[in-house]
């Protein structure tokens, strides 16, 4: 048989000071920074079409007393972040006789469309450079645990 003892009060107490919250919530914000910054590094090489960099400059790390939280004010950033089906009306010109536009790489002429439905691919920027991340938060919070219980 083989039996334990852990003393569970004094790792709880060593776990319960003050400097261990503070030195996580450090981890937490620098963190967040790192994230956005590499969002922001996604957004200007990985990710096409970002034309105005509306959706990169307004990645940004809320600092409103919470830490590790993101916004971003472009009204298109959930649709890029995690794709979309974009429901698109029936089309009829209004004073042309006939609708132009490229179609498979060509240029077509119709007399109206059907209504249907367009599909936004994902291109995550947020959620990629986070899981790029992860694995280097979760070691610095290991470290600090550590040190805290030595």
């Amino acid at each position: 048989m083989l039996a334990a003892k852990v003393d569970a009060a004094s790792v709880i107490a060593k776990l319960d000071k003050a400097s261990l919250g503070d030195a996580v919530a450090k981890i937490a914000e620098q963190s967040t920074q790192a994230v956005v910054q590499r969002a922001r590094q996604k957004l200007s090489r990985e990710v096409p079409n970002d034309k105005t960099g509306k959706l990169k400059t307004g990645v940004a790390d809320s600092a409103s007393g919470t830490c590790g939280r993101m916004t971003t004010d472009a009204p298109y950033a959930r649709v890029r972040q995690h794709g979309s089906l974009i429901d698109v009306p029936q089309i009829a010109p209004n004073s042309a006789k006939a609708l132009a536009f490229a179609y498979a790489g060509k240029l077509a002429f119709a007399k109206s469309t059907a209504a249907h439905s367009v599909p936004i691919p994902e291109r995550s920027y947020l959620r990629r450079a986070l899981g790029e991340s992860v694995r280097g938060v979760a070691d610095a919070v290991r470290r600090v645990v550590r040190e805290h219980l030595a």
